[in-house]
């Protein structure tokens, strides 16, 4: 098994290349997005780009919504997450629209950061947002087994 900075410094270089690969604008469609009709990279929203990333990075769908991707995961503690886990602004059905994110590790602060689409940075960021409450492991994905890509795009 990866040491767990090892596992960060992969999952960054990961970020940084799926990130250059997200270009290009496109429509939203996600039916029940308030994204909907909007044009985004991709035509994603944060959901949507949580399931590109694992797709891409893992060969594995987590479909469209954040619901969904909630009802797709299992609750785990701040102290259990790993890169790779999602984390949740709140319990869907508590707030009209939720947002989810990508556990990538802690910066050199101890402070977690995510990866996500924001609208209000324009695109794919990674930061330290205080409002990620709710954390959450996708069901049959082994987090800490090595990653099948490397950032070049190789095996």
């Amino acid at each position: 098994m990866e040491h767990s900075s090892t596992r960060y410094i992969r999952w960054l270089q990961l970020h940084r290349h799926l990130a250059s690969l997200w270009t290009g604008l496109r429509q939203v469609t996600a039916a029940g997005s308030p994204t909907t009709g909007s044009y985004r990279p991709y035509g994603l929203d944060c959901s949507g780009y949580t399931d590109w990333v694992y797709k891409t990075a893992l060969g594995v769908t987590l479909y469209e919504g954040s619901r969904t991707q909630w009802d797709n995961s299992y609750a785990i503690t701040e102290a259990e997450l790993l890169p790779g886990d999602l984390g949740f602004m709140a319990v869907p059905g508590t707030v009209p629209v939720n947002h989810v994110l990508l556990y990538a590790g802690k910066d050199a602060s101890g402070n977690a950061l995510w990866a996500h689409y924001s609208s209000g940075y324009g695109g794919v960021a990674m930061n330290s947002p205080d409002y990620v409450t709710q954390y959450r492991r996708v069901t049959g994905v082994d987090l800490e087994a090595e990653l099948p890509i490397t950032p070049e795009g190789g095996t």
